[in-house]
């Protein structure tokens, strides 16, 4: 939990947010979750993953709180602050599976 705070506090600060918190709970099919109330949700799972794999994660979840949707502009975010959020993703599609 810890880890994951300092990322989430790390990069909502790049990216110009403020979540409402920050919490971990299990997940089945999902790495994170970011609620309208800005509470910033992530599976305890994506602990397990590699730092960059974590790192994607963390500034998916909380680019949703500029953008709530997975529009143009919502990825154009994403890719800003990771600029290899393709693999990033790929990599949790591909062996994410075995973090569950």
């Amino acid at each position: 939990m810890e880890r994951l705070q300092e990322k989430a506090s790390r990069y909502a600060q790049q990216i110009g947010v403020s979540p409402a918190g920050i919490s971990v709970r299990h997940f089945r099919s999902r790495w994170g979750s970011c609620y309208k109330n800005g509470q910033v949700v992530f599976n305890w799972n994506i602990i397990k993953a590699p730092h960059v794999i974590t790192d994607y994660v963390v500034i998916h979840e909380l680019c949703h709180l500029v953008h709530s949707n997975h529009s143009a502009e919502f990825w154009g975010l994403v890719g800003h602050h990771d600029p290899s959020y393709t693999e990033h993703k790929h990599w949790l599609r591909q062996k994410g599976i075995s973090l569950l």
